[in-house]
This record gives C-alpha cells, sequence and structure tokens, in this order.
C-alpha cells in the first residue's frame, strides 16, 4: 500500500481526489490548516503534534494548496 500525502487536503477538489484514491486503496495523508477535511489522516499545520500522525515514508506527495 502506497502513502500518499495531499496537501491543500480541505479544499474542493482535493476532496475528490481524496475519495478516488482511497477508492482505489492507497493510505491517504491530508495536509491543511484546518482539520475538517474527509481525509482520515489529516494533519492541520497550526498544531506541531500533528506531524507525528505522518508515516516517516511518504510515496508522494500531490500539491493542491
Amino acid at each position: 500500500m502506497k502513502n500518499i500525502l495531499i496537501t491543500g487536503s480541505s479544499g474542493f477538489i482535493a476532496n475528490f481526489f481524496d475519495q478516488a484514491l482511497r477508492n482505489k486503496k492507497f493510505k491517504i495523508y491530508g495536509l491543511d490548516k484546518e482539520s475538517s477535511s474527509k481525509t482520515c489522516n489529516n494533519v492541520d499545520i497550526t498544531k506541531n503534534l500533528d506531524f507525528k500522525k505522518l508515516p516517516n515514508k511518504l510515496d508522494l506527495i500531490i500539491n493542491l494548496a
């Protein structure tokens, strides 16, 4: 399973893109200034402790911020 980080995960496009990737069985992590995204592993950039949720190795980073 590949680990994918999506920046700007609370955005309109990112929400649909996130859903499409999860349907393909990827492990998705979101990065945004708020944690209201549908991404189950969302990281709030305003909280330092949230960064511990990210894995040590990411296979792909998609910038939608």
